[in-house]
């Protein structure tokens, strides 16, 4: 079974979008990838809801009230090993302090949500020209 995770983040109060992105990409995935080294998902996506000039996100069902996070961030891992040894890391006292910490610079932690996946499947267009 492969395992995932869907991270709905919430910027902090008085943070611009384009100051949450920044420090997200800039100080927080290298403290992430410094602490997990080699148990770093195999993938770690970001998906940001709202980017540069646009300040609202663009919603195709339902009213941009709908969506409380800025960013969906999705990890995925190569097997069942690997998410319970990044796990394990993300347990550790020591980690989950220094986490915790550079959070509060620009997440509003109490409406971020984390959520770990059942088996994941994956759909790819193979159309060949």
């Amino acid at each position: 079974m492969t395992r995932g995770v869907l991270i709905f983040c919430v910027r902090k109060a008085g943070l611009r979008p384009d100051e949450f992105k920044e420090y997200y990409e800039n100080k927080h995935i290298p403290l992430v990838k410094s602490l997990l080294e080699h148990q770093f998902p195999t993938s770690n996506t970001r998906h940001y809801i709202t980017s540069g000039a646009i300040a609202q996100p663009i919603v195709i069902v339902g009213q941009p009230s709908d969506l409380p996070w800025d960013s969906i961030t999705a990890l995925t891992f190569a097997d069942e090993e690997h998410f319970n040894k990044c796990m394990a890391i993300f347990q550790d006292e020591k980690a989950q302090r220094i986490l915790a910490e550079d959070e509060e610079k620009f997440l509003d932690r109490a409406s971020t949500k984390i959520v770990i996946l059942g088996d994941v499947r994956q759909s790819i267009n193979e159309v060949t020209g």
